[in-house]
């Protein structure tokens, strides 16, 4: 084939006769595109023995998160999604209890912050206590993109970074509900009416 002349190739191939004799001489015609694998940062600790108060859930959830922040923030990146996984005890749970409960959660945007993680998370758990004893906690974080660097003034004083106004509002939303929360948005500032402009928008949480 590479001794053939391409124009030969061409009109008895087409345009496969050109593939042909491109890659006959080594030459590759289609374009790399690269894949990506995705980033899946995932651990679970085993609670000895199972135990229903928050507090000590608390403190696995803690070392669960820190773990995988700390992972996330030395590779540069940023979640913006978590999945919690709780394995129930069943031995003294009421008849139909649920073998495990999984609370999925959205982050207001993309962090590799573990002391917001672990807040915005045990506020879920403190919304959807577990219904029986856990015997085991898994953590998933998801969503894995390159961190996002922040430009601050120099002679502003700053505030926390956990204070920010959407970690704040998922965390409220999540304690007294998601439909007694809301934010601001103009919608007209030119409107004749001042009720007209601006409207009451939901917090997505994801």
């Amino acid at each position: 084939m590479a001794d053939l002349p391409a124009s030969a190739l061409v009109a008895r191939f087409g345009a496969e006769g050109a593939r042909i004799h491109a890659r006959a001489h080594g030459e590759e015609t289609d374009p790399f595109r690269p894949r990506r694998t995705p980033e899946r940062l995932a651990l679970a600790v085993p609670v000895e023995p199972p135990v229903e108060d928050l507090e000590p859930l608390r403190f696995v959830l803690h070392r669960l998160v820190v773990a995988l922040a700390t992972q996330t923030a030395a590779r540069g990146l940023a979640v913006t999604r978590a999945t919690l996984c709780l394995d129930l005890d069943l031995a003294f749970a009421p008849a139909g209890t649920p073998g495990e409960l999984v609370a999925a959660q959205r982050f207001p945007e993309p962090t590799s912050d573990a002391e917001a993680i672990e807040r915005l998370l045990f506020a879920r758990l403190e919304r959807t206590p577990p219904p029986a004893a856990v015997a085991r906690l898994s953590l998933e974080l998801a969503g894995a993109e390159p961190a996002a660097g922040q430009q601050l003034p120099l002679f502003v004083p700053q505030a926390a970074r956990n204070a920010r106004l959407g970690w704040q509002l998922a965390r409220l939303a999540l304690t007294f509900g998601e439909d007694r929360i809301r934010r601001t948005a103009l919608a007209d500032p030119e409107a004749p009416l001042p009720e007209r402009r601006w409207t009451w928008r939901p917090v997505d949480l994801g």
